[in-house]
């Protein structure tokens, strides 16, 4: 088979509507695999250090940007708001993170990264880091940069409606 037959077949292999369709080919049936398989791995390991996975994605976007809002570790969560909130006042409570009403507007809450909660990523960053040199074996460095592009295209291309 030619390469672009069979790049031909995998586009609509992918495509819901098409009668070639196949689940194992729909790439968001595939990334919804890729992201449970993940989830239970990591709730496994941060099970027992007494967290949970939302606690774990706050602190890894704190660690990049802090303070953020709640409402932006909602958005980078991927977390409903309430959820992030009922989170937020957990981690409060064991110090591992700390609030303030933001200087330049009080409506909104920073929450900041305290020692507590460096000493808890520093513990999940090496756990995480296992996971991913795990689950990128089999891929060159260029491989991965590509994949990432491509996963950051399709984030972009859902942050627009397809119907506007």
């Amino acid at each position: 088979m030619s390469k672009e037959k069979d790049k031909e077949l995998q586009v609509r292999y992918g495509n819901p509507v098409s009668k070639d369709f196949r689940l194992d080919k729909y790439p968001f049936y595939i990334i919804d695999r890729i992201n449970h398989s993940y989830g239970l791995n990591m709730e496994n390991v941060l099970k027992k250090l007494g967290l949970e996975r939302v606690q774990w994605q706050i602190l890894l976007v704190l660690k990049e940007k802090n303070p953020s809002s709640i409402s932006e570790l909602s958005e980078m969560t991927g977390k409903k708001l309430s959820t992030v909130s009922r989170t937020i006042e957990r981690m409060r409570a064991d110090e591992s993170i700390s609030t303030l009403p933001r200087e330049s507007d009080n409506r909104v809450t920073d929450v900041f990264l305290e020692a507590k909660g460096i000493q808890l990523l520093e513990k999940i960053l090496t756990i995480a880091s296992k996971q991913y040199q795990h689950a990128m074996t089999g891929f060159s460095e260029s491989q991965i940069k590509i994949f990432q592009e491509q996963l950051d295209t399709i984030l972009a291309n859902l942050s627009r409606s397809p119907y506007e």
